[in-house]
């Protein structure tokens, strides 16, 4: 019986350290700036909490700067906000991140996208490399569907990157395209000063068919902040003019404004930019494609962000 322990404990020792040294051959062809993006996020301090904490998908991890959020006020501010991520994937998040800190902060900024309630639901691109709680990534994974066992490991949250990694092995070329020009790292945010010179500039929505399950679980996320005593502020990012005009007959962006504004008027609840009245405040530089904005603009809205906060 011993011997068979030892064994046991001698293959998951040699599949740990496969699974590793595969995950290291794999950020290889990952993209400096998406590298950033990921290393930023695992920067968070659990041990010590952060009084704001930013929640959202690419449209607030462009659009909250910590440090201006934090300046005057001396609450300290951490931005999570992943990229590609859906309501689905932010309610584990925040859940995941409330089980984890010593306290509760006392805000969580809820960030939204015109497209957010048209995503499919999956685990998630990106949100399954930042929860940390076994109990709650198994839920993620149950609520999800997901059936990829690998998920569970380093390399298999990596699988997309498997082609340009090898093209990489091949070329011995390292990947040199970047989208976002990263100056510097602000607990979470990556200070982006490129004007979108390469991004494509067309305001044409991916995606506009509804999926109910997203809106079930932002008014899930809502819940949870409430419940747990913390004050909660829904926010909605700047849109460039072009953006806005393709988008404001369509109806899954009547719908988005609707669904934001009902959840927050039910939960007594004021939105941030509710329709997008402040966006006349922002310039073509402020902005890095026509729903993100770059350090400019992001230093910009998180000025008027900070002003919400004191007043809350």
């Amino acid at each position: 019986m011993k011997k068979l322990i030892l064994k046991l404990l001698l293959l998951f020792i040699i599949i740990v350290v496969i699974d590793s040294l595969f995950s290291l051959f794999l950020d290889l062809g990952r993209p400096r700036d998406y590298q950033l993006f990921i290393d930023s996020k695992n920067q968070f301090d659990y041990g010590k909490g952060y009084d704001i904490i930013c929640i959202g998908d690419s449209h607030t991890a462009d659009a909250v700067v910590p440090s201006v959020v934090s300046e005057g006020s001396g609450l300290s501010c951490f931005n999570f906000g992943v990229y590609h991520q859906s309501p689905v994937e932010e309610y584990f998040l925040v859940q995941d991140i409330l089980s984890m800190v010593p306290h509760r902060p006392e805000y969580i900024l809820l960030g939204t996208n015109p497209e957010m309630f048209c995503r499919k639901i999956t685990a998630g691109k990106y949100t399954p490399m930042f929860i940390r709680n076994p109990a709650v990534f198994t839920d993620l994974l149950k609520t999800t569907k997901t059936q990829n066992f690998s998920i569970f490991t380093s390399s298999g949250k990596k699988m997309d990157l498997l082609k340009p990694a090898f093209k990489v092995l091949m070329t011995g070329k390292k990947l040199d395209k970047v989208k976002r020009k990263i100056t510097k790292v602000d607990n979470g945010y990556l200070v982006n000063i490129s004007q979108g010179e390469d991004e494509p500039q067309e305001a044409t929505p991916s995606k506009t068919e509804r999926v109910d399950a997203q809106e079930e679980y932002f008014r899930k996320t809502v819940k949870l902040i409430k419940d747990k005593n913390i004050k909660i502020i829904i926010f909605n990012p700047p849109l460039t003019p072009q953006y806005r005009q393709e988008v404001e007959n369509m109806e899954f962006y009547r719908d988005f404004h609707d669904t934001v504004n009902k959840i927050a008027g039910e939960e007594g609840i004021e939105v941030f930019n509710k329709n997008q009245e402040l966006d006349d405040k922002f310039l073509a530089e402020d902005f890095f494609n026509p729903t993100h904005l770059n350090y400019n603009g992001a230093d910009k809205f998180s000025r008027l962000l900070r002003e919400k906060v004191k007043k809350e």
